[in-house]
C-alpha cells in the first residue's frame, strides 16, 4: 500500500485492497464505490480519537459497523441479479 490512498483506484484494485485489509471479498464495482468512503471513515475515526487508527482498523470497522456500507452492498447485489 505504497501509493497515495486518496487516489481513485480501479475497481479490481479497490476490491483487492479491501480484501487485503479485512478479508472481505467484494465485487469490484461495489469495492470501488466503498473505497473512498472507507478512506473518509479512516480520517474521521483518526480525528475523533486524535491518533491514526490505520487502514485495516478503519476498513474493518466500516464494513462491520456502518449500516450504510451494508445497505449499499446489498443494493448493489440486488441490481446485478
Amino acid at each position: 500500500m505504497n501509493e497515495e490512498l486518496t487516489d481513485l483506484l480501479a475497481p479490481e484494485v479497490s476490491s483487492a485492497k479491501i480484501f487485503e485489509c479485512s478479508g472481505a471479498r467484494l465485487e469490484p464495482e461495489a469495492a470501488a464505490d466503498l473505497w473512498p468512503k472507507i478512506l473518509q471513515h479512516k480520517w474521521l475515526m483518526s480525528e475523533k480519537l486524535a491518533r491514526d487508527v490505520g487502514l485495516r482498523v478503519a476498513c474493518i470497522d466500516f464494513l462491520e459497523n456502518m449500516e450504510q456500507a451494508r445497505e449499499e452492498y446489498l443494493a448493489y447485489q440486488q441490481q446485478n441479479l
